[in-house]
């Protein structure tokens, strides 16, 4: 009993670990405030005309479409985007015995490539536009692809863009196949962008915070929506959390 309780009070160790994380999304959430491209413009003309160019610090939350001149192309499905994330890897097959004598057959998997790749890019709202630098930021992606391909005794993959040579690597009789993933932030895509608006290089930029528990993300879900996620989220957290580290305790006290 004592191990058990041990576990669960692990797990509710791990869940409040999970509610700190969303406490500080919808703190964030709270203290950014709601603005446009337009009206980042007229608040950088008015800043540098009380106290010069270069001072303008804002934490704020905006929507707009991604717009990029020369966009990323993803590796393997060979798509537009502005950042993009791919995993190749390699399915196995590996047998495990139980203490009653029975066994049993698992797939398991081994990564042989990982990519990321992230450029800058515009936000679109009407007619405004404001450069974006997500260097630093939180990116929720679209996967694009997972796809499996069996083993054909090949010492060369090829998908999209990705090439990768097995010759030179241990070869291996339990492999089953291939596994090529890949997640993508796409052009024309609508997003929503928490950072901070700054002119302090020249040019006015949403980028990366400096000030300490202010986040920086761009996700997929309109500000409504990654609200009303997040408190929810939160809330179940702290629930779950409260009924493991409770279960935990009387089951060590037993």
């Amino acid at each position: 009993m004592g191990v058990l309780g041990g576990i669960l009070l692990v797990i509710a160790v791990l869940v409040l670990c999970g509610w700190w994380d969303y406490r500080l999304k919808v703190r964030a959430l709270n203290l950014a405030v709601s603005s446009t491209p337009a009206q980042l413009h007229e608040l950088q003309r008015r800043v540098a005309q009380e106290i010069g160019g270069g001072y303008l610090q804002e934490y704020v939350k905006i929507s707009g479409q991604i717009v990029a001149d020369r966009p990323l192309v993803s590796e393997l499905k060979r798509l537009p985007c502005v950042h993009y994330r791919l995993c190749v890897s390699r399915v196995y097959k590996t047998t495990e015995s139980h203490e009653d004598g029975s066994s049993e057959t698992k797939y398991r998997h081994e990564i042989l490539s990982s990519n990321t790749q992230t450029i800058p890019f515009r936000l679109r709202d009407g007619d405004m536009e404001i450069y974006v630098d997500p260097r630093g930021a939180e990116i929720e992606t679209v996967q694009v692809l997972n796809e499996f391909q069996e083993d054909n005794n090949t010492t060369h993959l090829a998908f999209g863009r990705f090439q990768m040579d097995l010759s030179s690597l241990p070869k291996h009789s339990d492999t089953v196949g291939y596994r090529y993933e890949e997640w993508i932030l796409p052009v024309n895509q609508q997003v929503f962008v928490v950072g901070t608006a700054s002119d302090e290089r020249g040019k006015l930029r949403i980028r990366r915070p400096h000030q300490k528990g202010q986040l920086f993300f761009i996700s997929l879900e309109s500000e409504e929506n990654l609200t009303k996620k997040v408190r929810q989220y939160a809330r179940a957290s702290i629930i779950a959390a409260g009924v493991f580290s409770g279960l935990g305790i009387l089951l060590i006290l037993l």
